[in-house]
């Protein structure tokens, strides 16, 4: 099994964390619902199957990696280390997520702000 690597902390790690062909991060819906799957991968375990479906719908891609998320009804499920592994499965360290935090993907490579959403520049 492939080393797993820490999530990024930068958006110069996460870019390199995006080009490398590290497969230990969610990088895809595929991966995404491997990871839902998988007992011990799951995320989202505490919380409730139409959560769980919302934040799977919210989910976008792109450059093999997270473009976008709607986390509402997620994170008021999760404690404070369970929001930030959730974050580590896709890459990104708490403190990326934070840089982050408060936008959505509204279309390619555009970010613009809402409530309880996260863009990244992979948008």
């Amino acid at each position: 099994m492939a080393k797993r690597r820490l999530p990024a902390e930068t958006e110069r790690a996460w870019w390199a964390l995006l080009k490398s062909k590290d497969r230990t991060f969610i990088r895809s819906m595929k991966d995404w619902k491997a990871a839902l799957a998988d007992p011990k991968r799951n995320p989202l375990s505490g919380c409730d199957p139409k959560e769980v479906k919302e934040f799977t719908r919210s989910l976008k891609f792109r450059n093999g990696g997270l473009a976008h998320a709607d986390y509402g009804a997620a994170a008021r499920k999760l404690t404070y280390v369970e929001f930030k592994n959730l974050w580590a499965g896709f890459g990104l360290a708490i403190g990326l997520f934070a840089d982050h935090d408060g936008y959505r993907c509204e279309s390619k490579g555009t970010c613009t702000a809402s409530f309880e959403k996260i863009c990244t520049s992979n948008c």
